[in-house]
């Protein structure tokens, strides 16, 4: 049963992929799942009209295996405000899930996504790409991170926060039980590491959660941009962040978690305060990525002398809205922005060896070094996604993940021409 069972979800989750990515071409995608080729077309936020796709009853060996995506409606191009009628602002209810990425946790704050934080594919892929207007290359391969190891896929849905068994169906049991949430410690390394810039690593919280708010740090971060980048945390301030937190990592965590490709994929995300945060200007450029820009966005609140946790929200302009931007943020923008912050202050990667300063350079590679180009990071990031699915994973699960992750990173491989 198990290799049939596998074939059918892939099956089945490519044609949702196929909604999920605006142009797709359906027999494009088959035929690349079967070559492993790379040879679709695609158009950044081409206006969708199916909003729903449910496939409810498929029996396989006498069960019924119900299977469904919802996938919210068609996204839109250009500048917008957001949010729209439809998705107001909301203090997380209790119980809902909230982990360490705001971006997530404020797609579900204005019901993007569902509210629980507990998430399904469908609508994540839609979200990223029609809220936070992310380019599908860049969706795709975020979402595929989260396939590695925090999707079930006989559900199609995740927590962005801890464990949660709602992520959780009647076959759940067939891939080894309820999958772990974004940000719980079962999850550290593969979507999340060590270093944030508001949140305690793993090492220092209980459980080995990667969510817990630590007021002083994000002062230390405030006082970089305000002392040496005139209070605009752009690319110089992610770099000397970066920088930072490497050295704070090797002196105080035992555990110290610095290996390519999570940390070089974490450069990456913490480009998103300047490329992403920030309101768009009618002209199309963007704003600046101040201090209360930011705090807004982060859900980070004044109190007193130090700072306090608060629900993340969207950062309005001058006009009180905020305006999603004009184009989509691609992944080669990302890439630009990491490579940039990553070349100010060039570090080894690596790991501390069960001691403070026992830093030894581990991985491939140890270093970003020689010529480093948009293509070769974006590639070697979107390799490693493909090729290390994690063993944690049953082969009934591997074997169905594995051309899921590659139709999700196909637009970045096919833009990159990987």
């Amino acid at each position: 049963m198990a290799p049939l069972l596998a074939l059918l979800l892939a099956t089945v989750l490519s044609a949702h992929l196929v909604l999920a990515f605006p142009g797709m071409d359906s027999g494009a995608l088959e035929d690349q799942l079967a070559r492993r080729s790379f040879n679709m077309v695609h158009r950044p936020h081409t206006k969708r009209t199916d909003p729903f796709l449910s496939l409810p009853a498929l029996n396989i060996a006498g069960i019924p295996l119900p299977i469904s995506v919802n996938y919210p409606g068609g996204v839109t191009v250009g500048r917008k405000v957001i949010p729209d009628s439809s998705h107001p602002f909301q203090n997380p209810p209790s119980g809902a899930q909230r982990g360490g990425c705001p971006g997530l946790n404020l797609l579900a704050n204005y019901g993007y996504i569902d509210r629980s934080g507990i998430v399904g594919v469908g609508e994540l892929l839609w979200a990223l790409q029609e809220a936070t207007g992310w380019a599908p290359d860049l969706a795709g391969a975020v979402v595929a991170l989260g396939f590695r190891s925090t999707v079930d896929v006989t559900t199609m849905k995740l927590s962005i926060g801890n464990t949660d068994s709602r992520t959780s169906g009647l076959f759940t049991s067939l891939i080894g039980g309820t999958v772990p949430g974004l940000f719980s410690a079962a999850a550290h390394t593969k979507f999340e590491t060590d270093g944030s810039i508001l949140y305690d690593d793993a090492y220092f919280t209980p459980g080995g959660t990667t969510s817990q708010f630590n007021a002083t740090l994000w002062a230390q971060r405030l006082a970089s941009a305000n002392s040496n980048f005139g209070g605009v945390f752009g690319n110089d301030w992610v770099g000397q962040t970066r920088f930072d937190s490497y050295n704070y990592c090797i002196q105080n965590n035992p555990q110290c978690n610095w290996m390519a490709v999570a940390q070089v994929l974490f450069y990456g995300a913490e480009c998103l305060t300047y490329l992403n945060f920030p309101s768009s200007n009618s002209d199309g450029t963007i704003g600046s990525a101040t201090a209360s820009v930011v705090q807004t966005f982060m859900g980070i609140a004044a109190q007193g002398s130090s700072f306090v946790k608060v629900p993340e929200s969207l950062p309005p302009s001058s006009d009180g809205h905020w305006y999603r931007r004009s184009t989509g943020i691609t992944l080669a923008e990302g890439i630009s922005g990491l490579i940039s912050a990553y070349s100010a202050h060039p570090v080894v990667f690596g790991s501390n060896n069960g001691a403070t300063n026992s830093f030894v350079a581990q991985g491939t590679p140890t270093q970003l070094q020689g010529t480093i180009t948009v293509q070769a990071v974006g590639c070697m990031i979107l390799n490693e996604i493909n090729e290390n699915v994690p063993g944690s994973f049953n082969n009934l699960v591997t074997a169905t993940l594995t051309p899921l992750i590659a139709a999700l990173t196909a637009p970045g491989m096919l833009n990159l021409g990987c």
